[in-house]
């Protein structure tokens, strides 16, 4: 087996966001940067495009952009100071009202949302690192136990296992994410939480409104989207598995068997497929990746992954140049491997 060069794709925040660190991932081997458009502002966005593209012109290398699109996602709102703690036993009351978050409630952006959970129902706030235990609920509150706790962020998800929400295609934000990926001539969109081939036609009419080329990149997130993922793939130009919220979706020990399948399927039919979420996560806070994080780099890149994806590790990471770097050092051993 010969594997072709895997690309690294990296998310562009606060811990990137500079001139000076761009151009170092840019040399340690990033070879896509995604805007995520769940945070930040158009403007920052468009600040970090410019800095990309001047760097890589400065230094003679070649990056794509992605917009990623917030999606259908259910997520809580703004939390004081960005960040609170959730402590083990206590309570928290999940509202439908606007506040500002803090460790007693916090605001969710669904307004169905109290009607979907009933008493004893689990809940997982940032990708599962958060477990809620609904205890009671009234019209526009939902109050929670805390069965195990964390740093709560704003704007982090909110999974219900095994319950469908009922959601458009593409939300008024995704549609402002659209205009902007077109008129800075962006590569790639990313589509999150699709579920039909019908989501992703949707995005590629809306596109061929702007008469944009833009390619479309289908996130596969919830078990609807593993169900239909074999017309989701024909329908798109490539997909992303993204493990984080597919792994609250569904049972987390079957992650591994559904993203194997998803990148064979891909392969079987040419189209690009990305494995993302929590690749390098240890190396938000830490130098040096797990032993166990090098070898599931190593394993999604012998199972044929086109890309494989930094997020919070490059975005908000103590360590985003070292990330890019361990991602390049894994992806030429493995290379070398299977030869």
């Amino acid at each position: 087996m010969n594997l072709k060069k895997t690309k690294i794709v990296c998310t562009i925040g606060p811990a990137c966001d500079s001139s000076a660190v761009i151009a170092e991932m840019l040399e340690a081997g990033m070879d896509v940067a995604r805007l995520n458009y769940s945070h930040g502002t158009p403007e920052k966005h468009a600040d970090a495009i410019k800095k990309l593209r001047a760097a890589a012109r400065r230094l003679g290398k070649h990056v794509e952009l992605l917009v990623d699109l917030p999606g259908p996602k259910t997520r809580v709102g703004l939390v004081k100071n960005n960040s609170v703690r959730l402590t083990e036993g206590g309570k928290i009351v999940l509202t439908t009202r606007k506040v500002l978050g803090t460790s007693k409630q916090v605001t969710v952006n669904l307004p169905e949302f109290p009607r979907l959970v009933e008493a004893g129902k689990v809940i997982y706030l940032a990708d599962g690192l958060i477990e809620l235990k609904v205890l009671n609920k009234t019209r526009l509150d939902v109050e929670c136990l805390v069965t195990v706790g964390g740093e709560l962020n704003s704007l982090k998800g909110v999974a219900i296992p095994n319950v469908l929400i009922p959601t458009p295609a593409l939300s008024k934000r995704d549609y402002e994410g659209i205009r902007f990926a077109v008129a800075h001539k962006v590569d790639f969109i990313a589509q999150s939480f699709v579920r039909r081939a019908n989501d992703v036609r949707e995005l590629k009419k809306t596109l061929s409104r702007f008469k944009s080329g833009i390619k479309v990149v289908a996130k596969i997130e919830d078990a609807l989207g593993l169900k239909n993922v074999d017309e989701i793939i024909a329908a798109s130009d490539g997909v992303m598995i993204a493990r984080g919220d597919l792994g609250v979706q569904i049972p987390f020990q079957d992650v591994p068997f559904a993203q194997k399948s998803i990148i064979k399927k891909c392969n079987a039919t040419g189209k690009p497929v990305i494995t993302a979420t929590q690749m390098l996560e240890s190396m938000i806070h830490s130098p040096r990746p797990t032993r166990a994080e090098v070898t599931d780099v190593a394993n999604a890149i012998l199972d044929g992954s086109d890309a494989v994806m930094l997020s919070g590790e490059t975005a908000t990471g103590e360590f985003p140049v070292r990330a890019v770097q361990a991602v390049s050092l894994i992806a030429e051993r493995t290379r070398l491997y299977s030869r």
